[in-house]
């Protein structure tokens, strides 16, 4: 029962979080989002507010909750601290590859097309899609890039590795 409220509440802060920002008209949060690459290594990546995100990982805070469950399941101390910065420090730690929305040398502060997120850690360990639960698959198949490798790729364009990418808006045009 104590897991099922806790489930219930990461649930709750993630699909408020998604919601703004699908929703956005300008800044959004910096959230996290999971991908998988096409070997099955998983990545967190984190937006800066502006960075672009395949809707198939905004429409389901439970996957995204499921993936961070598995996460746990395999490294007990991780916990769940939210979605601030603490989880994305660890990342490498946990087996996960990281990435940051960078705008290095362009006009940050909007959103431009083309702009990378930036590789800043490479965990030791990768974890891959086998070792993750049913549910954490499944939802990690809606967002899993074919184009690149993570443990290849320094930068990665969300437009050219995901399926529907939701665009912050430009409002400055």
């Amino acid at each position: 029962m104590e897991g099922d409220k806790r489930r219930a509440a990461r649930e709750e802060q993630v699909e408020r979080a998604f919601a703004e920002v699908a929703t956005s008209d300008g800044w959004s949060p910096d959230i996290e989002w999971f991908a998988a690459d096409r070997d099955g290594h998983v990545a967190l990546l984190a937006t800066a507010g502006l960075g672009p995100v395949p809707r198939a990982a905004l429409a389901n805070a439970r996957g995204h909750v499921a993936v961070w469950e598995a996460i746990e399941k395999l490294h007990p101390a991780a916990g769940h601290a939210g979605l601030g910065w603490e989880l994305f420090d660890r990342a490498g730690q946990l087996g996960l590859f990281s990435y940051d929305y960078s705008a290095q040398g362009q006009n940050y502060g909007m959103y431009e097309d083309g702009q990378p997120y930036r590789r800043v850690g490479t965990p030791q360990r990768a974890i891959t899609l086998d070792v993750l639960g049913d549910r954490a698959r499944s939802y990690l198949a809606g967002i899993q890039t074919t184009a690149v490798c993570f443990a290849e790729t320094d930068s990665l364009i969300a437009e050219r590795g995901f399926r529907d990418v939701h665009h912050p808006a430009r409002w400055d045009r």
